[in-house]
């Protein structure tokens, strides 16, 4: 029993439980413009877990790509924003925590 809220093309962009002051109209759960908007919000989900699930492989490679231009001091640690050497700092502590930890072992390309 949704009710559908609508963009200014007439495309739905919300659906709710209840009426509301920008959702009047009432469609049935299996009205085709129900299930179409359904399958792009699924989409867009989806979409939006394989960007969240790079997120930590790609902080990883700015962490090489950081700490490679550092090594070839192409840029300098002094030239870094306060926070963003603190949580470089914090991440190296880390790595190189679980790296010295026998209990604790890793494929590099994680740590």
């Amino acid at each position: 029993m949704p009710f559908v809220e609508r963009d200014p093309a007439g495309d739905i962009s919300a659906l709710h439980d209840a009426p509301t002051a920008r959702a009047l109209e009432f469609l049935e759960n299996d009205a085709p413009e129900i299930r179409h908007f359904l399958s792009k919000r699924l989409r867009a989900d989806q979409a939006l877990e394989t960007l969240r699930a790079s997120d930590g492989e790609f902080i990883r490679a700015l962490d090489d790509l950081i700490d490679l231009l550092l090594r070839k001091k192409v840029i300098s640690l002094d030239e870094l924003p306060g926070p963003v050497r603190a949580k470089l700092d914090q991440r190296t502590t880390l790595r190189e925590a679980f790296r010295a930890s026998p209990l604790l072992k890793f494929d590099d390309d994680l740590v």
